[in-house]
């Protein structure tokens, strides 16, 4: 990326990184108005194309911090756990959530005890607050989960966008939801999440020859195997 070293030499950089300090010491979410700041304007000085992209990303941290997460499957491996939604073709960073614990406020998202109609991923995603602390190990069909997307890609729903996500996000619910919403999307699925059909959730690699596909679909929405 030659264009940042137009503006500012590398060790400017890591000068001021050393020198930054941003609210009272009292507060707890100390750059939270910086994360703000920057949500807003990546979100306002780019529009996204068609296919947008959600996942999570790791920035490397070995100092001493209550919330740093450790994921072996990053390349950083251990550091301060982010939720981004991109876009797909160019990378661009339209908004992020940082995972700060679930004793934060700013982001530890809802649980739920609602019934588990299809139609209804809204009335899910609300009630009784429930601070839970979110692992790439989760595998339960949690609409905490479906909170994070929709925090995520609430400003680009009814526009028709394409969104993408790996199968720590995806449900058939939350696919209907968005799509409701005219939001296609596209992503692998664990086969135990909610609404997924029992006669998938059988199929295995040795019930399959080469190139054989099982679909199940409806309407809306479509699994294959």
């Amino acid at each position: 990326m030659p264009y940042f070293l137009k503006i500012m030499f590398y060790n400017r950089y890591l000068l001021l990184k050393c020198l930054m300090h941003f609210v009272d010491n009292n507060k707890k979410r100390k750059i939270q108005p910086i994360i703000d700041y920057f949500n807003d304007k990546f979100s306002t000085l780019y529009y996204p194309s068609q296919e947008i992209v959600i996942d999570e990303s790791l920035l490397k941290w070995h100092g001493r911090l209550g919330f740093a997460q450790k994921i072996t499957s990053k390349a950083a491996q251990v550091g301060v756990k982010t939720y981004e939604l991109c876009e797909s073709s160019s990378g661009y960073l339209w908004k992020f959530l940082v995972y700060a614990g679930k004793d934060e406020t700013k982001t530890a998202y809802t649980t739920t005890n609602v019934d588990t109609d299809a139609d209804n991923l809204e009335g899910r995603l609300e009630g009784r607050p429930e601070e839970t602390e979110i692992t790439d190990k989760s595998t339960s069909d949690h609409p905490t989960n479906a909170k994070i997307v929709y925090d995520l890609v609430e400003p680009l729903l009814y526009r028709g966008h394409t969104l993408i996500m790996d199968n720590f996000y995806n449900s058939p619910l939350l696919a209907r939801c968005l799509k409701r919403q005219k939001t296609d999307c596209y992503d692998t699925l664990r086969l135990n999440r909610e609404f997924v059909p029992d006669s998938l959730k059988t199929v295995t690699k040795t019930d399959l020859r080469q190139g054989e596909v099982v679909c199940s679909y409806s309407s809306d929405l479509s699994i294959c195997v």
